[in-house]
């Protein structure tokens, strides 16, 4: 049996280093979501015939929305409806699957609206109507930049509200590019 994750921290790439996570289907990345799948054991037949087994409530999948935002799970290169309330079973994504499912799916224009943000706002935000809007510590468009605080700039520089970083007073800003010539009489 696998130990399944226990972070949920379904966007964090470097959560990909896990082989089992992958046997089972499970991707980490921008575009994943944890999903709910069902309490009953989920098993797979690897390349070699063996059956790995493991339980959780929950998985982190890669989702997407159709065009006309219905939200679609994809697993092991194959993509399916996951229509909300209903269970979507692992043997329709892939035939190493033996058991399991996904399920109840959520509704659909809660998670497709968190994939319309710029770069799932970095962790350091959630997604409202295709908006980041940043934790506490974080600024910018998609929540990338840390904000700094006066009491955490090294000496001789100065805190930017602007970029939120810790800039150097000394350093000249960039000037702005010349005016373009006057048109002749």
């Amino acid at each position: 049996t696998v130990r399944h994750y226990k972070n949920r921290v379904c966007n964090d790439v470097s959560n990909n280093q896990h082989e089992d996570w992958l046997l089972f289907g499970q991707m980490h990345g921008p575009s994943s979501r944890c999903l709910p799948d069902q309490r009953e054991v989920w098993a797979v037949r690897d390349a070699q015939g063996n059956v790995w087994e493991f339980s959780d409530s929950h998985g982190c999948y890669e989702v997407s929305c159709d065009g006309s935002g219905q939200l679609e799970v994809t697993m092991m290169g194959t993509t399916l409806p996951c229509p909300e309330g209903e269970y979507v079973q692992a043997t329709s994504f892939d035939s190493s699957f033996v058991s399991g499912q996904i399920g109840p799916c959520p509704a659909a224009e809660k998670l497709c609206a968190s994939l319309a943000c710029p770069s799932s706002c970095h962790n350091n935000g959630v997604c409202v109507d295709g908006q980041c809007e940043c934790f506490s510590g974080f600024t910018d468009i998609d929540c990338s930049l840390p904000v700094c605080h006066p009491t955490s700039c090294p000496d001789n520089t100065l805190c930017s509200h602007v970029s939120g970083m810790c800039i150097d007073p000394d350093t000249p800003s960039p000037s702005p590019p010349p005016s373009p010539p006057s048109p002749p009489p």
